[in-house]
């Protein structure tokens, strides 16, 4: 996985899980905050661990409700959500069919 393709489902995260399609992002607690992401978009470790924060609150703060996510074909954080990289990891994220993304596939 690259730096491009986590940055890229950060971006889909937020505009289409987080209905942000665009606007900004006004809370400033959340680890992919634009002015978060901006200090750490060249390390990929930290890229990771920031999903992997978001995903601990996602699922209340319980690591084993990370690991059991079942969001992968809703979540485009989803393959990263475990804060490493997981090699030959395949799935599909559902997209509305107005968004500019075509063929999600990782």
């Amino acid at each position: 996985m690259t730096k491009k393709q986590i940055l890229e489902a950060i971006e889909r995260h937020c505009n289409t899980e987080c209905n942000l399609d665009g606007d900004v992002c006004c809370n400033v607690s959340c680890e992919l905050h634009p002015s978060k992401i901006d200090k750490i978009k060249r390390n990929k470790s930290k890229l990771l661990k920031a999903i992997r924060e978001h995903c601990l609150e996602c699922c209340g703060g319980v690591p084993r409700s990370v690991s059991a996510c079942n969001s992968s074909k809703t979540c485009a954080l989803w393959p990263f959500r475990m804060g490493q990289e997981i090699e030959g990891i395949q799935f599909h994220v559902d997209i509305n069919p107005e968004d500019d993304i075509e063929n999600v596939i990782f």
